[in-house]
């Protein structure tokens, strides 16, 4: 690939996933938008009586996800006159399907892990969750980039951690506006609003 194919299809993807996360979480989530998708992906089944992911895990976060990296990726090609190796609405959806799939194992772990969700931890198991926190995805959708474009391996550990910087500074922005509290935080606000961080 030539270095400004390599530059747009780092762009247009990136971005595409900003974007659909923006999205996702200033606009469908607060506004509860598309509610009858807001069920857990787990479907309520649990392992060693412990939810496996959790109710935030949602075919909601997943749909919305995947279809607006698809739209983004598609808006963003047209709009750049990118020639992209995969169409890009495929790209697009598949990128959006890997980014979301990569936070399940981390979700799991921290479910079995007795982590509550939307909290963070201190300590060094706080720090290990942490940095799969901002890794898990974009670590995912990193690998559908490379097996869909074939870009060079430099190519992508720059996409990785560029994607990687960029969740840790929207994770800040979310913290802000009080989806993610500290560990500190009152932690039975999930038992009396069921509703209470579902994505």
């Amino acid at each position: 690939m030539c270095i400004i194919r390599i530059v747009e299809t780092l762009l247009i993807c990136g971005l595409a996933l900003l974007l659909s996360n923006v999205v996702h979480h200033w606009l469908v989530i607060p506004y509860d938008l598309l509610p009858s998708l807001a069920f857990p992906i787990d479907a309520g089944r649990r392992f060693r009586d412990r939810p496996l992911f959790g109710t935030q895990k949602t075919a909601r976060g997943l749909i919305v996800i995947s279809a607006l990296t698809a739209l983004f990726t598609y808006t963003g090609a047209s709009l750049s006159g990118a020639v992209l190796q995969t169409h890009p609405v495929l790209l697009g959806f598949l990128l959006g399907v890997f980014y979301m799939l990569g936070e399940l194992p981390n979700s799991f772990l921290k479910r079995q892990a007795g982590v509550p969700e939307s909290r963070s931890v201190p300590g060094l198991r706080g720090l290990f969750f942490s940095v799969f926190d901002h890794a898990d995805s974009m670590l995912f959708a990193s690998i559908a980039l490379y097996l869909l474009e074939e870009p060079s391996f430099r190519s992508v550990t720059v996409f990785f951690s560029s994607g990687v910087m960029l969740h840790i500074f929207v994770n800040m922005l979310l913290r802000a506006r009080g989806y993610k509290r500290p560990a500190t935080a009152q932690t039975d606000t999930l038992r009396s609003d069921p509703q209470q961080g579902v994505r």
